[in-house]
């Protein structure tokens, strides 16, 4: 699911499709990418299984894509979530925080939307 040489901080699962789990994992890098894992097992062999894997990039607007365009996805990162660490699922939204900016990004995996909280 992540390959070698990340700094890999977590990981939350959307398990809506049994069948197909999706996990999305956090770096806390400078210039990190936030990991969606779309799994074509389940069970415990899921993240063994093959899969296909993009990344997310925020857009203007406050929308959002997953691409496959690694390079892309990390500049982007830079520029919106460095050093993301803690991530959660719940009810189709995905919370992950760069903690040095101090915000929770929320993703809502059915509306490709996103909004941002300010922790202080």
């Amino acid at each position: 699911m992540g390959g070698t040489g990340g700094k890999y901080e977590s990981v939350a699962v959307d398990n809506r499709v049994p069948e197909n789990p999706v996990f999305f994992v956090t770096e806390d890098r400078l210039y990190p990418v936030l990991r969606r894992f779309v799994a074509n097992g389940n069970g415990w062999g899921a993240l063994a299984s093959e899969g296909t894997t993009t990344f997310l990039r925020l857009l203007d607007g406050s929308r959002y894509e997953w691409t496959a365009d690694e390079e892309a996805a990390r500049a982007n990162g830079h520029k919106y979530f460095p050093n993301s660490e803690g991530i959660s699922y719940h009810d189709g939204k995905l919370y992950f925080m760069p903690k040095e900016q101090r915000r929770i990004i929320i993703l809502d995996l059915d509306g490709n939307t996103y909004e941002v909280e300010y922790t202080g």
